[in-house]
């Protein structure tokens, strides 16, 4: 099936390597860095019939709790996430730039990508997510409360999922 190329290619690069990895300890953490930087990872978390599920029900949830919001609130959303996000654009397009903040937190070596494929967003706001503290990071100021906050592919990142959990919850 084509549309899972993306993760038989990564599931064939850690095959062909994982004799050399289990012999070498020392450079799993270069492999990982290597494989999460390669263009087909990129497309995983939005293509891959593994995933693509999951970021359809988010989409679906966030219009459908869009479609319900008292008019007279803006919805500020934030999303952690492990690569680029193209859940976005399905709130964006759903409601009106002065009713929705929607902050799109990513590891550094994507974030770059993403803020110049969101300029044209006013109300999009790309941050970075410090993993050993769940520390948010903008160049423009965040919400203070989140209404909604969606953790995909990032939890087990943490250094401490209860501390994530807890930060999340305080958003």
């Amino acid at each position: 099936h084509s549309a899972a190329l993306p993760h038989l290619v990564l599931l064939g690069r850690v095959g062909r390597h994982l004799p050399y990895l289990l012999q070498n300890p020392s450079e799993r953490g270069e492999f990982i860095k290597a494989l999460r930087r390669s263009t087909v990872a990129e497309t995983f978390y939005q293509d891959d019939p593994a995933h693509a599920g999951m970021r359809q029900a988010v989409e679906h949830l966030l219009r459908h709790l869009a479609s319900d919001w008292p008019t007279h609130r803006r919805l500020r959303v934030l999303e952690i996430t492990d690569g680029p996000s193209e859940v976005p654009r399905a709130l964006l397009a759903a409601l009106p730039e002065d009713r929705l903040d929607y902050v799109l937190a990513l590891p550094e070596t994507v974030a770059q990508r993403q803020q110049a494929e969101y300029a044209h967003e006013p109300n999009h706001v790309i941050a970075t997510l410090d993993y050993a503290n769940w520390q948010l990071t903008a160049e423009t100021r965040l919400p203070d409360k989140f209404d909604v906050v969606i953790l995909r592919h990032t939890l087990h990142r943490a250094v401490s999922p209860k501390v994530a959990l807890n930060q999340a919850r305080r958003w």
